[in-house]
């Protein structure tokens, strides 16, 4: 099952590049090369034909030196009860959550609480590895801690509520490291989690009273919170997989206690736009911090930092794979903030409307996702089962591929199908994964394989 495997090569994706081109339906305007933000219908086009097209459920905010101009649900909250998504709807935020614990780090590293160099068995003496590992090691991805949302047995323990975060660390610590640390740098979810424990027993309170106290208040993120099992949140959005081409479900129930501060905020589109003013002033962090944070001396933590449209970018992203993705951008040169939150198990769809988003204001180019419908003759060629290599995430996973309800889709291991969304000639977009595959042919013309990502090959083995 797609879902299942590609988790860890998601989160990985800021290092990857589409090498082929999607269809999209391009329609250039006159305000090319400069911002404009000011007709919102082109901007709410964009989104709909993602919303439309059923791959986008959420809210959308963009801001303009700090000023809101933008703001829009899209798709329903609650889909059983019709509720629709608005600015008042919290999302889990997922890997966003882990820019909140970097910054707390930095925060008690300012106070002389800590070192980023200091050996995690200065705080965990008793726990296994942790004399060879630093806190840097842990910021930066490089201590060879497995990830825990990877283990064959997560969608079993993560049902099970954890009293705190100390009670989360054996399950990964026991295990043997993957590397060396500090020798290469392998994603992981478990690194963010011993973070919330070290912040929890360096500055002798929770995780949440910590992060409330450093910055929701100073900010005025009124709502946002960590998540707890004993904690009513208003207006908290459920969250829903898909299948076929445009239906959902509820996505499985995941206990957060086993993520605290890797995938555990739950907060609305403006409070998250709030946040990318920590990077506007040394008010909350100084200014050694902040160029921790956005990369200024090297490698950026916890954000990315890259160009968009010419524009230097700060970015997060987020997909915890239980029915929550989001995207956080901000255009230091302009200062310009979008905000897209959604609630259906897509990884990536709000990462593509930030940037058509950000492409239509910085070029005044529209960008619209917009599948193609191929004839229903032509869907059997692609039938068939396709074989990764040992390249991928998971050597020689393979991928069914069947046709009903006059779509190419994935035949998943528990029994679900996921459309393919046809692009173009051989293109399609994975409804779920939001992955894009291209099907190759031999010189015969025959399908005898694929392309996923981009970067992985599959050959068609029946």
């Amino acid at each position: 099952m797609i879902k299942k495997h590609i988790l860890h090569f998601l989160k990985h994706k800021t290092m990857i590049k589409i090498l082929f081109t999607v269809s999209l339906l391009i329609c250039i305007t006159a305000q090319a090369q400069k911002a404009v933000i000011n007709d919102t219908t082109i901007i709410d086009k964009i989104i709909t034909s993602y919303a439309d097209n059923h791959i986008f459920s959420g809210v959308v905010m963009i801001a303009n030196k700090g000023k809101v101009v933008y703001s829009k649900g899209y798709g329903f909250a609650q889909y059983e009860n019709r509720v629709h998504n608005s600015e008042k709807t919290r999302f889990n935020i997922a890997s966003i959550s882990k820019s909140f614990t970097a910054a707390a780090i930095l925060k008690l590293h300012e106070t002389n609480k800590l070192k980023l160099d200091d050996k995690v068995s200065k705080i965990f003496p008793l726990l296994p590895h942790t004399d060879s590992i630093t806190i840097i090691n842990l910021l930066k991805h490089s201590s060879g801690i497995p990830d825990i949302i990877r283990f064959p047995d997560f969608d079993v323990i993560s049902k099970k509520n954890y009293g705190n975060t100390e009670q989360v660390l054996p399950i990964f610590l026991n295990k043997p490291l993957l590397f060396v640390p500090g020798k290469r740098q392998s994603y992981s979810n478990s690194n963010y989690i011993l973070l919330a424990a070290i912040i929890e027993k360096v500055s002798r309170q929770s995780y949440s009273d910590f992060l409330e106290q450093n910055f929701f208040l100073e900010l005025g993120m009124k709502e946002t919170s960590v998540f707890t099992s004993r904690l009513i949140m208003p207006n908290r959005a459920s969250g829903y997989s898909v299948t076929g081409a445009s239906d959902y479900f509820p996505s499985d129930f995941v206990n957060y206690s086993i993520v605290i501060g890797a995938s555990s905020i739950f907060t609305t589109a403006n409070d998250l736009i709030r946040w990318t003013s920590i990077f506007k002033s040394t008010n909350l962090l100084s200014s050694t911090s902040l160029s921790l944070l956005n990369g200024t001396n090297g490698e950026a933590i916890a954000w990315r930092v890259d160009t968009l449209q010419s524009h230097l970018r700060l970015s997060a992203n987020g997909w915890d794979g239980y029915g929550f993705s989001a995207n956080i951008s901000y255009f230091i040169d302009s200062d310009i903030s979008i905000a897209v939150l959604g609630n259906l198990n897509i990884s990536n769809s709000t990462e593509k409307i930030q940037a058509a988003i950000a492409e239509y204001i910085f070029t005044g180019i529209t960008s619209v996702f917009s599948p193609i419908n191929l004839p229903a003759l032509s869907l059997p060629q692609y039938i068939g089962t396709y074989q990764l290599g040992n390249d991928f995430y998971v050597s020689n996973l393979k991928l069914e591929f069947i046709v009903e309800n006059d779509y190419v889709q994935e035949l998943q291991s528990n029994g679900n199908i996921v459309a393919l969304l046809p692009l173009g000639t051989d293109i399609f977009m994975h409804r779920s994964s939001g992955a894009y595959i291209k099907f190759k042919r031999n010189n015969d013309g025959i399908v005898d394989g694929l392309n996923f990502f981009g970067q992985f090959d599959a050959k068609k083995i029946d």
